[in-house]
């Protein structure tokens, strides 16, 4: 029961470093610098399945970003929307679009324009017009 305790209460700090960490990052900010498992989204999914499921999207999502950085784009593109919806659906749409335009910068031409039209649209939609802007200057 004593190691199960120290167990919890283990990974409850490294959830509060992780946490602490990603709020610091500027979106993608060092990825491509990061050697494999060498970033904080390693310890990101760890953590994120004690914890609440949108922590394991936005290491999903930052995962995606790393791959952007290294020139996997389509890859990155799928990874982070199929992270995203998961987070729209959890009632998180706003974010789930944040989170996608964050990517764009990353991401090869070709790809970026078509998920940067669809996300300027649906941030329109729903009304975060300067949000919709910054996505379409993307397209």
């Amino acid at each position: 029961m004593v190691d199960a305790m120290l167990r919890e209460r283990d990974a409850i700090q490294v959830a509060g470093t992780s946490t602490k960490r990603l709020m610091g990052l500027e979106p993608g900010a060092g990825f491509a610098e990061c050697p494999r498992g060498g970033c904080p989204v390693a310890e990101l999914m760890l953590v994120a399945r004690a914890c609440a499921p949108p922590l394991a999207w936005t290491a999903d999502w930052a995962q995606a970003v790393q791959r952007a950085a290294e020139g996997e784009s389509e890859k990155a593109a799928s990874d982070a929307t199929h992270a995203a919806r998961a987070l729209a659906d959890h009632g998180e749409p706003y974010a789930a679009a944040r989170l996608l335009t964050d990517l764009l910068p990353f991401l090869e031409r070709d790809v970026r324009a078509l998920l940067a039209e669809r996300l300027a649209a649906s941030l329109y939609a729903m009304g975060a017009v300067t949000s919709a802007t910054e996505a379409a200057t993307f397209d």
